[in-house]
């Protein structure tokens, strides 16, 4: 089994860099080519879950591996060939699979609680969305506010203690957005 995932992992890399290869040029056909790829891994993200297609998640692991590559080329060389077009492309792909998983992830902690309370009742400060990302809403449990998207979160599902209740505070996505937006300026998107 190791051998034929090695040689699996092996072909889906090389295939990988066929498809990244194109991109790097400044043409029509580099253009032509991030479209390609981004419909293709869109395609791709839809299938990943699903038994019948256990090839989608090596593709995904290593698009998404290259794509932070990509972001992170350093040196005059690696940034020259990275465009920002490129760039812009791992973003957003990069960005798309983050929210997907996220959304899985979200709902597979929603079954694992079983019924129960929904998102949506008040936390013990009515300002804000009392939902978590666990979707289960206040049900009597410490939580947290986020000083940017005014959503409350359980101290437990943010992995945060009391301490923090009475500072300032933000959530992981929009610690997330942020650092997306910086790092965008900084390619000049």
């Amino acid at each position: 089994a190791a051998q034929s995932y090695t040689a699996a992992l092996a072909c889906t890399e090389r295939l990988v860099t066929l498809l990244l290869a194109p991109c790097l040029a400044r043409n029509e056909r580099a253009a032509r080519t991030r479209v390609a790829l981004d419909g293709l891994c869109e395609d791709v993200m839809e299938l990943w879950l699903l038994p019948e297609w256990p090839a989608a998640d090596l593709f995904l692991q290593v698009v998404m591996v290259k794509m932070v590559g990509v972001l992170v080329a350093r040196g005059t060389g690696d940034r020259k060939q990275c465009d920002s077009a490129l760039r812009q492309t791992a973003l957003g792909l990069l960005g798309r699979f983050a929210c997907q998983l996220r959304e899985v992830l979200c709902k597979a902690l929603r079954e694992a609680r079983g019924p129960g309370v929904t998102g949506g009742e008040a936390a013990d400060d009515a300002d804000g969305d009392a939902s978590c990302i666990c979707n289960a809403g206040w049900g009597g449990e410490d939580m947290v506010l986020c000083d940017q998207c005014r959503r409350w979160y359980h101290f437990r599902c943010v992995g945060v203690s009391r301490d923090v209740a009475d500072g300032p505070w933000s959530c992981g996505d929009c610690l997330l957005h942020e650092r997306v937006l910086r790092r965008m300026g900084a390619l000049g998107l």
